[in-house]
């Protein structure tokens, strides 16, 4: 270009190329190498250009076009988090230096999904959320961390568009940290409980059904002697478990049973008593609440004999983070 090209006047158009039409007319800019539209009307997920066009004094001209951009207006939708790695869900975890995270489901169809961030919250101080930047990953383990033992957490992952929005902020299902092993209990010291009981009876069985206030993580023992009945089967309902019950007979003919359990919420309790093969069934129950308990592994274990040919055994052992999932029995 020659030193009169280098004085003549620059016009510039911007066009959507779908719609093959202008947006903004020509604007003539003079010598400026820059220049800013307002007050125009952009559509959401269309491409537009840039359109430059450079002509002389003697009306020669040289046309360019930009690449394009598209307007992305919408934030990111949602997807999915899970607690731990390969897109499941877990309750519990031993381990209180890592925590692992995986998500699926983020999208944007406009400008696409540029980065993901995580935040791993304890929902002791739910508002202490601070993010870390992934790029496109989708599984992260965050590791050298001193989580507490008993405590819940939850991860939390948003996606940012290229656009610059962020999605909401989704959680994953809550997982607690358990670092202790389950201990052995002892009792000390009772207080009773109050219950509401109804009872119904047929051919076949007695059933009582009794209704208590429980507290999460205290020790409640069921309790009861049945008089003026022959041998009987006893069945405890407690939400979805159906137990069977060991009952000792005592020296006047009458059946003792006893029964401990630790609530995992506060709640309006239901419990059901089921005597099946009885006749003239009275049972006398009563719940009890353990006011004073400590730790005492050597009490753990309690050996009853509850016939000639049989023997119970009660297991006094409790894991108040994440509960116990078996008892093995070796011989």
């Amino acid at each position: 270009m020659s030193n009169n090209d280098n004085q003549s006047v620059l016009k510039v158009i911007l066009f959507v190329l779908l719609l093959a039409d202008d947006v903004v007319s020509t604007v003539n800019i003079g010598l400026n190498t820059s220049v800013t539209l307002t007050n125009v009307t952009l559509t959401h997920a269309t491409r537009y250009y840039f359109t430059v066009t450079a002509v002389n004094e003697v009306g020669l001209y040289t046309t360019l076009s930009s690449d394009g951009f598209i307007v992305d207006i919408n934030k990111p939708s949602t997807g999915v988090v899970f607690n731990s790695a390969k897109h499941k869900d877990t309750i519990f975890q031993s381990s209180p230096s890592e925590f692992t995270a995986s998500w699926h489901g983020f999208q944007d169809h406009c400008s696409g999904v540029q980065n993901y961030f995580i935040a791993l919250v304890d929902e002791e101080v739910p508002n202490n959320i601070r993010f870390t930047k992934l790029a496109l990953q989708t599984t992260f383990t965050f590791t050298q961390l001193s989580l507490f033992d008993g405590h819940t957490y939850r991860a939390a992952v948003k996606a940012i568009d290229a656009a610059g929005h962020e999605s909401d902020v989704v959680f994953s299902a809550p997982k607690t940290v358990d670092i202790s092993p389950p201990s052995g209990y002892q009792c000390l010291n009772y207080t009773q409980v109050a219950a509401n009981v109804t009872s119904a009876t047929n051919d076949q069985h007695v059933l009582n059904s009794y209704s208590l206030d429980v507290q999460r993580n205290i020790l409640y023992t069921i309790e009861g002697i049945i008089t003026n009945t022959t041998r009987i089967n006893i069945v405890l309902q407690i939400d979805n478990l159906n137990i069977p019950i060991p009952e000792r007979v005592l020296h006047n003919g009458s059946y003792y049973f006893v029964y401990t359990f630790v609530s995992t919420e506060s709640k309006r309790q239901n419990v059901a008593l089921i005597m099946n093969g009885g006749e003239a069934i009275d049972p006398h129950v009563s719940f009890r609440e353990c006011a004073e308990m400590i730790a005492n592994d050597s009490h753990a274990l309690e050996a009853i004999q509850v016939a000639p040919d049989l023997i119970a055994v009660n297991v006094f052992a409790m894991d108040l983070e994440s509960d116990i999932q078996k008892v093995v029995h070796l011989r």
